[in-house]
């Protein structure tokens, strides 16, 4: 009885010991965390309320989540899912300074790719 209660005790001690080497993450990276998690949310809102303006603009119904994330559109008569969304910025190369001049929107549904441009700025 002995014999085990003493292995118990050497198996927590040693546990605790590997638990100590096991780095805790600095304030500093806790805050850098939650900094990047809210621009990753403030820039996926503006990516959700630019793609809506654009819809708006060619006159496509759409429907959104709660999260504002459109989830289908009616482009051909029919509601088709929408599967993913990539904004592409179209880019005019200068000597100095590249200029974002308009997007280019790519709504890929469950059937269809929907193509569209705009001269819409993101904000």
């Amino acid at each position: 009885m002995k014999f085990k209660s003493a292995l118990f005790i050497y198996f927590i001690l040693f546990s605790l010991f590997i638990f100590s080497l096991i780095p805790v993450p600095r304030a500093e990276a806790q805050a850098q965390i939650r900094a990047l998690k809210e621009r990753a949310d403030t820039v996926s809102k503006r990516k959700n309320r630019f793609v809506a303006m654009v819809l708006n603009q060619y006159g496509i119904n759409y429907c959104i989540d709660r999260h504002g994330i459109v989830t289908r559109i009616n482009f051909t008569g029919d509601w088709l899912k929408v599967m993913r969304i990539d904004v592409v910025p179209m880019v005019k190369k200068s000597l100095k300074v590249d200029e974002v001049v308009g997007h280019e929107i790519f709504i890929y549904t469950d059937r269809e790719t929907v193509h569209l441009l705009s001269y819409l700025k993101v904000r």
